[in-house]
């Protein structure tokens, strides 16, 4: 008997290939982006490390980026190296968490929780790595921003 997850992948499996004969692009990349989750979820992290990168792949030849797409394309890059770092692969992780900072620092405004988010990743990697104060200088900038974000609510 299939788990509720293997379920999931199974119907996420489909619809995906509904969407790739449709050229849905944004339901592609989001039936990826939840099969990722889905293999999380399952423990299966290469698969989960597979489909992220296939979010990126697909979800880099939109033709026009708006800002909530840039803020998209920012959550899928943390979230690849969010499964980076499950594997216990820094390196990558910290690569695409510093991408994902770069475009959630370029948005501004109302990405300072997902920002937050971004520099634990990037402070955990480099604590994991015995790169103490770089792990720590990330800390401190994410503890600042829920100061601030503190302030403004």
């Amino acid at each position: 008997m299939q788990s509720k997850w293997e379920q999931a992948l199974d119907y996420l499996e489909r619809a995906l290939s509904f969407f790739e004969r449709m050229s849905s692009l944004r339901d592609i990349v989001n039936s990826l982006n939840f099969m990722s989750y889905a293999c999380s979820a399952l423990g299966k992290l290469e698969e989960a490390s597979n489909y992220t990168e296939r979010v990126l792949a697909t979800f880099s030849r939109k033709p026009v980026f708006t800002s909530e797409d840039r803020r998209l394309h920012a959550i899928f890059l943390y979230n690849a190296g969010s499964i980076y770092f499950q594997q216990k692969k820094f390196a990558p992780a910290i690569e695409r968490y510093v991408q994902s900072l770069t475009l959630l620092e370029s948005l501004g405004g109302d990405s300072e929780t997902d920002l937050v988010r971004v520099l634990e990743g990037l402070s955990d990697c480099y604590d994991r790595l015995g790169e103490h104060k770089k792990s720590l200088a990330y800390q401190e900038r994410a503890q600042q921003i829920r100061e601030d974000i503190q302030k403004t609510t």
